[in-house]
């Protein structure tokens, strides 16, 4: 008689507090790309600081440029730059991913941080993309790729939480979320880029 493994039955290895190597292998990825793009936005602002006439690499166009938010209130949290806090936040994220990858395990507790974590990186990419269409009117090169990586790396992160059932939600709910997972990116992406098409719509004009 053949028995019936559900492929969405998380392993030993999960709850324990370990992660399938697919998916740490990912999230290194995605957080060092996160740490890497932070840095040089942080790196641009430093020195926008002290050279407010420079010419920025990151000012590509009309629509492509990070210079009217650098020196913005918005740009800076409780008096921290956005991409200080960023950096910081991603070189962290890495550090666990490594050792996630190593095939180590993680507490339980730090499991339910991580998860808010990647929940407020999508709060903080919905304010600031609501602030670059409606305030900057220009999107941030740099931020853009923060984006892109934190979208796939919540995802991640919340199919382990739901997998393993820590997320708390229903069984129809969890389901649905480890099959659509990707889905659900795609989605995210494309709602993103139908933002941008007709908030800055004149700015789209202007380099197509």
């Amino acid at each position: 008689m053949t028995t019936h493994v559900d492929p969405l039955a998380p392993s030993e290895r999960e709850l324990a507090g370990g992660i399938r190597r697919a998916s740490a292998l990912g999230l290194v990825a995605l957080s060092l790309i996160g740490t890497i793009a932070s840095a040089l936005l942080l790196r641009t602002g430093v020195f926008y600081a002290s050279h407010p006439d420079a010419s920025l690499a990151c000012d590509v166009n009309p629509l492509i440029g990070c210079s009217s938010s650098l020196q913005a209130p918005e740009g800076h949290l409780f008096g921290v730059p956005n991409a200080l806090v960023g950096t910081i936040g991603f070189a962290l994220f890495l550090g666990i991913a490594i050792v996630l990858a190593c095939g180590r395990r993680v507490p339980r507790l730090l499991w339910g941080l991580i998860g808010l974590g990647c929940l407020a990186g999508c709060v903080w990419i919905v304010w600031f993309l609501y602030l670059s269409v409606t305030t900057f009117r220009s999107l941030c090169p740099y931020c853009l790729v923060v984006w892109v990586v934190t979208i796939p790396l919540t995802c991640i992160v919340w199919s382990h939480l739901a997998r393993t059932r820590r997320a708390g939600s229903p069984e129809g709910m969890r389901r649905i979320l480890l099959q659509a997972r990707w889905l659900i990116v795609i989605v995210v992406y494309a709602a993103i880029i139908a933002t941008v098409a007709v908030g800055l719509a004149d700015k789209v004009a202007l380099v197509l």
